[in-house]
């Protein structure tokens, strides 16, 4: 679920070019992982499977994932705002 995040992240707000300063995203991964460890934990599938995600355990991973891209979309949602000059 991170590893995707990620790639939406790099994807909306990534550069196109080297020659583009890529700073806001490398920090906008860098919140969505804290924001993502401090809701769940971890990173780790194996991590999040054991602390109750997965088909065997209590938790489908559709749930991890619904809860994984609300995480996403607060983070891009508080830069935006941040962007606009909004607190």
């Amino acid at each position: 679920m991170f590893s995707m995040g990620v790639a939406v992240i790099s994807g909306l707000f990534g550069r196109i070019s080297e020659e583009e300063d890529d700073q806001d995203c490398q920090e906008l991964i860098a919140h969505f992982r804290q924001r993502f460890i401090d809701r769940f934990g971890t990173l780790r599938c194996i991590e999040l499977r054991e602390s109750g995600y997965g088909s065997e355990n209590d938790e489908p991973c559709s749930k991890l994932a619904e809860r994984g891209v609300r995480v996403l979309l607060e983070v891009i949602e508080e830069y935006r705002q941040k962007q606009r000059g909004e607190s």
